[in-house]
């Protein structure tokens, strides 16, 4: 059967970007796993906690049945050190 899934939107995350001046904030991504196997990441969404995504870049299509698994990881980007979970 073939499969589409959609990532829209997160809603408040967590903030992993701290911060002096401005609010904290996080630069989210996910990550898209079909029965463990990466199937795909989505663009990063810079300073929020409320992420929109919803584009072409944000839908996959897959083959799977009532059992597949499917997993959604978020990370935050950095620039200057490894990204975060």
């Amino acid at each position: 059967m073939l499969l589409s899934l959609k990532i829209l939107r997160g809603i408040d995350l967590a903030a992993k970007d701290h911060n002096l001046i401005a609010a904290d904030s996080s630069d989210p991504y996910c990550f898209v796993f079909i029965d463990e196997k990466k199937i795909g990441k989505t663009p990063v969404q810079f300073q929020t906690l409320k992420p929109v995504w919803g584009g072409p870049f944000s839908t996959y299509k897959f083959r799977g049945s009532i059992e597949t698994k499917v997993t959604i990881q978020i990370w935050d980007f950095d620039n200057l050190s490894s990204d975060d979970p």
